[in-house]
């Protein structure tokens, strides 16, 4: 953490905080981390993630803010034991796989 600085890192384990109505805490951010995920948890936020992951804009929406589009340069960093996430794009060269072990 100390490499990217405190100020450019979002530490979570709610899903809600990146990919839900509300994404504010990701604004100005280089990574976000989402720890201790589950299915149970993520299954919400599936389609969200895989716009995250293969985005290149996104959509700030703060509490009592307009929103706003910014150009998506965060990395995101998800952990847990046993899920993976399948991201594919529209053009099957760009089809991915990430795993989270």
């Amino acid at each position: 953490m100390n490499i990217l600085g405190k100020n450019n890192i979002v530490h979570t384990s709610r899903p809600s905080d990146i990919f839900g109505s509300f994404n504010s805490v990701i604004k100005n951010k280089l990574l976000c981390l989402l720890e201790e995920t589950s299915g149970k948890d993520t299954i919400n936020y599936v389609d969200q993630m895989k716009s995250f992951i293969t985005d290149i804009e996104i959509v700030i929406n703060g509490k009592m803010d307009k929103q706003f589009v910014v150009c998506l340069y965060n990395r995101i960093i998800l952990s847990n034991n046993k899920e993976q996430i399948n991201a594919t794009s529209n053009d099957m060269h760009k089809s991915q796989k990430y795993y989270i072990e």
